[in-house]
C-alpha cells in the first residue's frame, strides 16, 4: 500500500504544488493531508474491506469477567454468511474450537447476571461493548471463568477499523487510486481549479475508481449471488 505522504504528494502535484516533505509542512499540505485522510476513513466506512478482517484473541483469566480489545470502538463484529458473528471457545492448548459463544448486549448480560446470580465456570455468554471514551472495546463473559479455564481463549472476528491516517509514512489500508482521485476532486472542488482536468471530468473518473475498487474486493460467492438476477 502506498504511505500517507506519497498519496498527498500526488494530489499537491496534480495542482500543480510542489512536493512535501511532511504531511503537516504547511497549511496547504495540511489541508491537502486531511483531505487524503478523510478519504481513507469515508471509504472505510462505505465498503466493508475484506484486508480489514481480522481475529481478536481474549485470554480468560481466574476470576476476571471483563477484558479489552485495542481495537478502535468503530469496528464491527463479522457476520457469517447465515447472519451469526464468528466468535468461538478454544480450551487451552487445542486448534478446535471447543465450542459457539452466544453473543449478547451489554444490558442483556447484566439482567441475565442479576436472574440467575454469582456463576463460575466455562463461559458460554459474551457481550461486546464499544468505549468510545477510552477508544476500545470493553469484552464482559458470563459465567466467571475459574482456574480451570484460565488460559482458555475466545476468538471473534471483526472488522477492524484502522487509525486515522497521521504520520508520513502511515500505510494506507485501503485501494490507493480511489483515496488519491477522491482527495484531487475534493481539493479542485473547494479550490475552484480550473487548469487541468475539467471538475466533472475529475468527479467521473473518483467514482469510477471508486466503484471499481469495491467490485473488485467483493469474494465471488457475493458476486455470484448479486448477479444471478441478471443472469436469469
Amino acid at each position: 500500500m502506498a504511505t500517507f505522504l506519497e498519496v498527498t504528494n500526488r494530489v499537491l502535484k496534480r495542482l500543480r504544488e510542489d512536493a512535501a516533505t511532511d504531511v503537516n509542512q504547511d497549511t496547504l499540505v495540511s489541508i491537502v493531508s486531511d483531505m487524503v485522510a478523510d478519504m481513507q476513513d469515508d471509504m472505510i466506512g462505505r465498503h466493508a474491506w475484506s484486508n480489514l478482517f481480522a481475529n481478536q484473541v481474549i485470554t480468560l483469566a481466574d476470576a476476571t469477567a471483563t477484558y479489552t480489545l485495542a481495537i478502535s470502538p468503530n469496528s464491527e463484529l463479522a457476520q457469517e454468511p447465515g447472519g451469526g458473528p464468528n466468535v468461538y471457545y478454544f480450551e487451552s492448548g487445542d486448534t478446535q474450537a471447543a465450542g459457539y459463544m452466544y453473543v449478547t448486549t451489554q444490558q442483556e448480560l447484566t439482567q441475565m447476571k442479576a436472574r440467575q446470580g454469582d456463576q463460575t465456570g466455562q463461559p458460554c455468554y459474551i457481550a461486546f461493548t464499544p468505549n468510545y471514551v477510552a477508544g476500545n472495546y470493553t469484552v464482559e463473559v458470563f459465567p466467571v471463568p475459574t482456574a480451570g479455564e484460565a488460559g482458555d481463549t475466545i476468538e471473534a472476528e471483526f472488522f477492524v477499523v484502522p487509525a486515522r491516517l497521521a504520520a508520513n509514512d502511515d500505510a494506507l489500508s485501503v485501494p490507493d487510486r480511489p483515496v488519491f482521485l477522491g482527495a484531487y476532486y475534493q481539493a479542485v472542488n473547494e479550490r475552484g481549479e480550473e487548469i487541468g482536468e475539467p471538475i466533472q471530468i475529475v468527479e467521473r473518473r473518483a467514482v469510477d475508481a471508486l466503484g471499481e475498487a469495491i467490485e473488485n474486493d467483493i469474494p465471488l460467492r457475493e458476486r455470484v449471488n448479486r448477479y444471478e438476477a441478471y443472469r436469469d
